[in-house]
């Protein structure tokens, strides 16, 4: 199956992370599955793994009041938050 420019939607919260991909996948994540956060000036890396993560760019979310509000729920649910400007 191609994914390729395909849209995913995340719905992030307190309690977990989905994202889902129309019609195709959903998953859920509870924050404890989240090994840590890295905030970038252009986005966040999610790492679930060591070596995997995914990528939610800035210029996707509907405003800066929910990259903050982002950054804080993930602050408060990872052991590892990193910041780089």
């Amino acid at each position: 199956m191609n994914y390729e420019n395909k849209l995913i939607e995340w719905e992030i919260n307190n309690e977990k992370i989905v994202d889902r991909m129309i019609n195709l996948y959903e998953s859920t994540y509870s924050w404890e599955l989240i090994r840590g956060v890295v905030d970038t000036p252009k986005g966040f890396l999610l790492y679930p793994q060591q070596h995997l993560f995914y990528w939610l760019p800035k210029s996707k979310f509907s405003s800066e009041e929910d990259i903050a509000h982002f950054a804080f729920i993930a602050k408060n649910n990872v052991k590892n938050w990193q910041q780089i400007k």
